[in-house]
């Protein structure tokens, strides 16, 4: 079955991690919830979200201010993405589809935006150009924001203006449409009335995504019980560290034009 954009949708999880459909009535508040990971209520993130919509109105408004602030964020792949919290995500003023999905919902729901991860598994071959894009698909975090009782999907901010600039004339020198992080005709921008996807475009079939995996308060919540695997060995964080690595001074060498 092709992958279509569906809400509302019932993701039911087993165990401890079932939580209420995302259709019933007053499901909104289901995605205001503090967790340890997004620490909405951090003074940190109280007064940055304050002071980036002090001179918004409505809550379009405002999530278009927060989401700019998190797309102007460096890209950089996160070490141990499950474990860094929002206020980590400030502290290193950087961060990858997981770590800046954190920082924008904790901002949103410190408004009182209901904001939740959708986590989607894609073709690897986003990812040409920046590592080894052999092997299974890779799990995509989308942000999804409930703006005048519509779930809104978001990943445009994840890479940065000036990466993504450079990750399209990679693109338009090899022919192709998609790598390096980004799809040719992604979006780039969110005016908090639509979907924002930069990593595949609807009337691309081979580009969508492959499944979903459900929605989660936060990537910590989706990691911990979403996957339905055993948490990752010592060896395979160590691999993804070395990944991490890898990706980070490719995207380095992108951003400075010299690859």
């Amino acid at each position: 079955m092709a992958f279509q954009w569906c809400e509302p949708i019932e993701w039911r999880r087993p165990g401890a991690c079932d939580g209420p459909a995302a259709s019933l009535p007053g499901a909104g508040a289901r995605w205001l919830r503090n967790t340890a990971l997004l620490q909405h209520d951090h003074p940190k993130i109280r007064l940055l979200a304050l002071r980036l919509t002090q001179l918004k109105g409505g809550p379009a408004d405002k999530a278009v201010a927060c989401y700019q602030h998190v797309r102007q964020l460096p890209f950089a792949c996160a070490a141990d993405a499950p474990h860094t919290t929002s206020v980590g995500v400030l502290g290193a003023q950087a961060g990858d589809a997981f770590t800046k999905s954190t920082l924008l919902i904790a901002l949103l729901r410190s408004l009182g935006i209901p904001a939740r991860a959708r986590v989607v598994a894609l073709q690897p071959d986003f990812l040409w150009g920046l590592m080894d894009i052999s092997g299974r698909a890779i799990e995509h975090v989308i942000t999804e924001i409930l703006i005048d009782g519509q779930w809104l999907g978001v990943d445009s901010y994840v890479v940065d203006l000036a990466l993504g600039l450079q990750a399209r004339n990679q693109l338009l020198r090899q022919g192709r449409k998609r790598g390096w992080g980004v799809h040719m005709n992604g979006e780039v921008a969110w005016n908090g009335t639509s979907h924002s996807l930069a990593l595949f475009h609807p009337r691309e079939p081979e580009s969508l995504p492959l499944h979903e995996l459900g929605v989660f308060d936060d990537v910590g919540e989706f990691c911990e019980c979403g996957t339905g695997q055993a948490p990752p060995s010592w060896a395979r964080k160590q691999q993804w560290a070395i990944a991490a690595a890898m990706i980070n001074w490719r995207v380095r060498k992108l951003r400075e034009g010299t690859l």
